[in-house]
């Protein structure tokens, strides 16, 4: 079992409550600023990044920090600026669409007969440990309409990298995990709009696709 403790200010004291109440709350983003490498050339095709699934325990905004096997820590005072889910969607987003080129059209009306690609994404596991490194490991499906068709392809993968312990150390080491994964996805984008087929192009570490006509 995984204990959770929730970090607060609490004191009987009023000079104490008083101290706690005018602690600053830290917001922080897993958008990062570095602009990823563009293709050379524009994709034809538009994109859509659909809400990420995350589990309950960790879709919110207070920053949950591993402290062991057995214990995690839920921080009141370092916050993400959205939910760890949008969070997520938001930076996968921006990186795949700078990288191919393509616009996200999430919420908005797609003209019959455009072709594109749409990203659904679960999180399985993203553990900050401060002062050590921060894990992701997530699985995705790409689908792939066009030409009547809609192909899909199922990949994953487990991206880490070493984290300083500071909080903004933690969250940019946050930051390069989600990117590794949107360069994964956009690389199979790219593939797959290359080749023209799901089926040629295999997942890194492994993958299903299937291939179907519209309904």
């Amino acid at each position: 079992m995984i204990r959770i403790e929730r970090l607060t200010c609490v004191g009987a004291l009023g000079l104490m409550v008083g101290a706690c109440a005018s602690a600053p709350v830290h917001y922080y983003t897993l958008l990062g600023t570095a602009p990823p490498t563009r293709s050379h050339m524009a994709s034809q095709l538009w994109l859509d990044v659909g809400p990420v699934g995350v589990p309950s325990d960790l879709d919110q905004q207070a920053m949950v920090v591993r402290q062991s096997p057995t214990r995690v820590d839920v921080l009141d005072s370092e916050k993400w600026a959205s939910p760890l889910g949008e969070e997520v969607r938001s930076a996968v987003s921006a990186q795949i669409s700078s990288r191919l080129g393509a616009p996200d059209v999430h919420g908005l009306a797609v003209a019959d007969g455009q072709p594109g690609v749409r990203v659904s994404i679960q999180l399985r596991r993203f553990e900050a440990w401060l002062g050590s490194r921060v894990l992701l490991r997530a699985d995705w499906i790409l689908t792939f309409v066009r030409d009547g068709r809609r192909d899909w392809v199922m990949c994953g993968g487990q991206f880490e990298t070493t984290a300083t312990d500071t909080y903004p150390g933690l969250v940019h080491a946050g930051q390069q995990v989600v990117a590794q994964m949107a360069d994964r996805i956009a690389d199979r984008i790219a593939d797959v709009e290359l080749h023209g087929n799901v089926g040629t192009v295999p997942c890194n570490g492994g993958g299903r696709t299937h291939d179907s006509s519209v309904q």
